[in-house]
């Protein structure tokens, strides 16, 4: 979490992809830039992801709210997103949606629904 500094990561996206690595190092202008300050476990260790929750009751709570998407006829989501295909997800067995990979459909509509309803947005 020592590069998760606003200020810095808005300034690092806007530096072209071919400078921010180096040889296949991640991260390596952003290391160069706080080798000074940062220990150097800190600038040796490798990326790694977030954590994702393989947690059964989030897949079932998702499962339950994109359902409820599903059953309503006038779910704003529907103008962008196909209803068939969020119903196909929807038939994946249980523990399907394990990682965060398999479980970002569900969670983009449900967010971009939420979005759309929370701005009164219409498309």
């Amino acid at each position: 979490m020592p590069f998760t500094d606003h200020q810095l990561v808005e300034y690092v996206y806007n530096v072209p992809w071919a400078i921010k690595g180096k040889d296949g190092e991640e991260k390596w202008l952003l290391k160069q830039a706080c080798k000074d300050i940062l220990p150097p476990a800190v600038l040796q260790r490798r990326k790694s992801p977030y954590p994702t929750s393989a947690n059964l009751a989030y897949e079932r709570f998702l499962r339950e709210r994109a359902q409820g998407l599903l059953a309503e006829a006038g779910s704003p989501v529907f103008a962008v997103i196909d209803r068939g295909r969020l119903a196909a997800e929807l038939r994946q067995a249980e523990g399907y949606f394990n990682s965060q990979l398999r479980r970002n459909n569900l969670e983009t509509a449900l967010a971009l629904d939420a979005w759309l309803r929370e701005y009164r947005l219409t498309l």
